[in-house]
């Protein structure tokens, strides 16, 4: 069984959600705010020393393309759900995102594209 990933520990300081929905901010805080907490997230991976799982990555690749769409309430729960996933399967019927790019890469990539 592979660690499930601590959601909690990864929004602790940035203080995202609250009563089960994403805090009034900024527009700009919450681009650095929700980029950080996926980064922690892909951190604890590295710490774990593993890769994600296919559900994980999956789930994390929806957060990475909600959050290039500045959809911050949909990145966030995305990422809630990949920490919590851990190997288990995800319901038939969603389909795979493009993985060609890393998951941390994705996460850049993303970022940048609103700089272009």
């Amino acid at each position: 069984m592979v660690q499930t990933l601590n959601f909690d520990t990864a929004n602790a300081g940035l203080d995202l959600i609250a009563f089960r929905e994403l805090t009034s901010r900024p527009e700009d805080d919450l681009e650095v705010l929700v980029f950080r907490l996926l980064e922690r997230l892909l951190d604890q991976l590295d710490h774990q020393g593993r890769e994600a799982t296919e559900s994980e990555d999956t789930l994390f690749r929806y957060a990475i393309s909600a959050f290039k769409a500045r959809s911050w309430d949909k990145a966030v729960a995305y990422a809630w759900r990949a920490a919590r996933i851990g190997n288990n399967a995800m319901t038939p019927g969603i389909t795979d995102k493009d993985r060609s790019l890393s998951l941390r890469e994705a996460l850049v990539a993303a970022r940048e594209s609103w700089r272009q």
